[in-house]
């Protein structure tokens, strides 16, 4: 007769298949761990290079500098503006 492997034993080893089940469960959640830790010192949840953003305007002059990814939302960071240049007038 072969035994279902998915009932509790008693023999040769006591076992419980119900705590089995929830053991291999956080065994699988487990696994992912790593995933969400370099996930987060890339930047996903924070400062990194998954959520820097720029953003600037069409000539250029202006630019800013900001994190997407934030915990209380965006907010500029940097904010840099290109000076024109001067003209230089010639008196006759």
């Amino acid at each position: 007769m072969a035994e279902n492997e998915n009932q509790s034993r008693h023999y040769p080893v006591k076992e419980n298949m119900r705590w089995q089940r929830i053991k291999w469960c956080i065994q699988h959640a487990g696994f992912t761990l790593p995933l969400i830790v370099a996930a987060g010192a890339a930047g996903l949840f924070s400062k990194g290079w998954l959520s820097n953003q720029s953003i600037a305007s069409p000539d250029k002059r202006l630019r800013g500098d900001y994190y997407q990814l934030r915990r209380r939302g965006p907010q500029l960071d940097n904010i840099q503006l290109q000076p024109q240049p001067l003209a230089l007038f010639t008196y006759p």
